[in-house]
């Protein structure tokens, strides 16, 4: 005979189970702001503006230039490098620009990877791209002062990312007076997309914490306990 206790605690493992199968837990953060796209990139200037001061939900452009840590997470597709070999003929990725570009994440110029900077300075990760190949990208930005901003960046991060261990950063950097997030494409006829971007004020908003897969087989494992009984 079922008991009211039974139902109830079916229930709940029911819960954790769709939780663990959604990826997060049931206590997760929201998220600030999502961008389904996909945005085709642009070359020249900054770029097919995403977001910008005039629609960024809740403020957050502004509130990230006053000091608060952001995380940007998003697909990012090549679809045309340009015949890009190493030597030069394609970047693009998600650019982040003030009063002129302080930041572009995807690829530089010059390289076959994924890497991250502005103007000749590139910081290139160890994962190389691959044409009509997805990638996930985080970015975590940070503001502090004196030209000592931290960006950081992860390629297709997972729920055994740690913060402490981005692919790659650079802790004095000047991201001061952002106004817009961009997607671009640069050497012509170079080509690129992006998809899901997802703003958030934590990691564990936009990548799932390990704890959700404990979560998913404890689901499982109570169902499957409920059910025999």
């Amino acid at each position: 005979m079922k008991t009211k206790y039974g139902s109830k605690r079916q229930k709940l493992l029911s819960s954790a189970l769709v939780a663990g199968l959604l990826g997060t837990s049931i206590s997760s953060g929201a998220i600030i702001q999502s961008v389904a796209g996909p945005i085709n990139g642009s070359d020249g200037g900054a770029g097919t503006v995403i977001v910008d001061t005039s629609n960024d939900t809740g403020d957050w452009i502004t509130n990230l230039n006053a000091g608060q840590t952001t995380f940007i997470r998003f697909d990012w597709t090549i679809s045309n490098n340009n015949g890009e070999s190493g030597t030069g003929g394609f970047y693009g990725g998600m650019g982040v620009f003030g009063a002129g570009e302080l930041l572009l994440v995807g690829n530089g110029w010059e390289s076959l990877n994924y890497g991250a900077g502005a103007g000749p300075t590139i910081e290139n990760s160890a994962t190389a791209y691959t044409v009509g190949e997805t990638v996930s990208l985080l970015v975590q930005l940070s503001q502090n002062t004196g030209g000592l901003d931290t960006w950081k960046v992860w390629v297709n991060p997972d729920g055994s990312s740690l913060e402490s261990a981005p692919d790659i950063e650079r802790t004095d950097w000047n991201l001061d007076g952002i106004s817009q997030f961009t997607s671009r494409a640069g050497g012509s006829p170079g080509a690129a997309t992006i998809s899901n971007l997802t703003v958030a004020s934590s990691f564990s908003d936009v990548v799932p914490e390990p704890s959700s897969s404990v979560m998913l087989l404890t689901g499982l494992a109570g169902m499957a306990l409920r059910r025999r009984r």
